[in-house]
């Protein structure tokens, strides 16, 4: 792949309040997921927090990083604060396990949790998931009949408070049943015995989600599994519903939510592996030239001195708007290590909004990014944070995130990668923080 494939997509634009979309079932569920928060997750915990009220408006929509199975408990009091700290009072869970995290062991996985952890939890956080009661979901039927009023973009949540409210979801026609007896004809036992093993694996995370959940007053509508094309409720035991191999994920475009996805005017998600692996640095033999480079770039300090980072950057910025994008490794060695200076980021950052329209951003975006794709932790730090700002300044948060998330894994200390995934899940658009960051700087465009 080249280091700027995957900037022609259409960046995820949200549903507008006028766009309803009616989720009615568990296979329902699973299909909006995507929609709601702009990517086809992989490894993720999804989260729909349901609003109280007749009409069961859906609140926040969450997506978070499977936590490590040692941080269960941990990862589920902290999703149940942040649905109570909403307004939730009910959710629907999708927990994810078709990339690499789902079928680590623990202890591969655990890297990634503390980065979570040492960032505030910016481990790449969505939606949420409520419990009917300690130790388990209500029956499918009992999602009932949820309608998505103008779907929001998932935010990325910290502890810190600042993320957007969702849409509604509203409640027509329910038709709630009792939850079948595991012991009658037509069920299965509740031990989940010869399933996928991620999704037993996984059960103690549903679990733990389920009784924090149910501590704090949060009912836990319907909790599924997702893994190998196929999706498994925790809740139901039926199997004329939930049979034993699972439900295929539905791939037509002619669905009722697809239809109404198709209308709103939303693209087709991407998919959350596809955008990580756009600031993933190269393997093999170039990875070991781009790490000689740093070796050497880092023996002559004056080689990366802010006045020189500066004239060069500029003079990269004016060869990528004209289509020429290759950087080698010995002059990205020495710009990364020249964005480590705060002085120079801050003077790059600045330079979005000095041009109107979004052909710039989406320049510098691609600068940032094959920087990011030349440069590793926790040096690529601010190669990924400047991407995220470059995403988010072209309206494409869903991108934004993902960079953001990468640069705090790379270093969960970095101050301005903290500082703008607060931003980025706050009320305010990009033009403001602009406005209020650089003011000298930034030309009237409109936000």
């Amino acid at each position: 792949m080249n280091d700027t494939d995957g900037f022609d997509r259409t960046p995820y634009v949200a549903m507008s309040p006028q766009s309803v979309l009616r989720v009615r079932s568990p296979a329902d569920l699973v299909e909006a997921v995507p929609y709601l928060i702009g990517v086809r997750p992989t490894d993720s915990v999804v989260l729909l927090g349901i609003l109280p009220g007749d009409r069961s408006r859906v609140g926040p929509v969450l997506r978070h990083d499977l936590p490590a199975p040692a941080d269960f408990a941990n990862a589920a009091r902290h999703f149940a604060r942040l649905l109570v700290r909403t307004g939730a009072r009910g959710v629907a869970v999708a927990i994810y396990a078709d990339g690499e995290r789902g079928r680590a062991s623990g202890a591969e996985v655990a890297g990634t949790s503390r980065a979570a952890d040492a960032s505030g939890g910016a481990g790449a956080s969505e939606a949420l998931g409520g419990s009917a009661a300690a130790g388990g979901s209500v029956a499918p039927e009992a999602l009932g009949a949820l309608e998505a009023l103008g779907a929001p973009e998932a935010p990325e949540v910290s502890p810190a408070p600042g993320f957007s409210s969702g849409s509604p979801l509203q409640d027509s026609g329910r038709t709630d049943r009792p939850a079948p007896d595991p012991g009658a004809p037509g069920s299965r036992s509740g031990s989940l015995g010869g399933l996928p093993g991620a999704v037993g694996r996984l059960r103690p995370l549903h679990d733990a989600i389920a009784r924090e959940c149910a501590a704090l007053g949060v009912e836990v509508r319907e909790a599924v599994c997702v893994t190998a094309g196929r999706w498994w409720s925790y809740g139901c035991a039926d199997v004329r519903c939930c049979p034993v191999e699972g439900t295929p994920l539905r791939t037509e475009r002619n669905s009722t939510v697809a239809a109404t996805a198709v209308w709103a005017g939303l693209p087709e998600p991407a998919s959350l592996a596809d955008l990580v692996r756009l600031f993933r640095p190269p393997e093999y033999a170039m990875r070991e030239r781009i790490l000689r480079a740093y070796t050497d770039v880092r023996g002559d300090s004056a080689g990366f001195e802010p006045g020189r980072t500066l004239i060069a950057l500029a003079g990269h910025r004016v060869r990528f708007r004209a289509g020429d994008t290759e950087i080698e490794p010995e002059e990205a060695a020495r710009l990364v290590l020249g964005l480590g200076d705060a002085r120079v980021r801050d003077e790059v950052m600045a330079w979005h909004g000095e041009t109107p329209g979004e052909a710039d951003d989406r320049t510098l975006l691609a600068l940032w990014t094959v920087l990011a794709r030349r440069a590793f932790a926790p040096a690529s730090a601010p190669p990924l944070t400047l991407a995220a700002w470059a995403a988010w300044t072209a309206h494409d948060g869903v991108l934004a995130r993902v960079a953001v998330t990468g640069a705090l894994r790379a270093d969960p200390g970095y101050t301005m990668a903290r500082l703008l995934h607060s931003a980025i899940n706050s009320p305010l658009s990009a033009a403001e923080v602009r406005r209020r960051i650089f003011r000298d700087a930034v030309t009237n465009r409109a936000p």
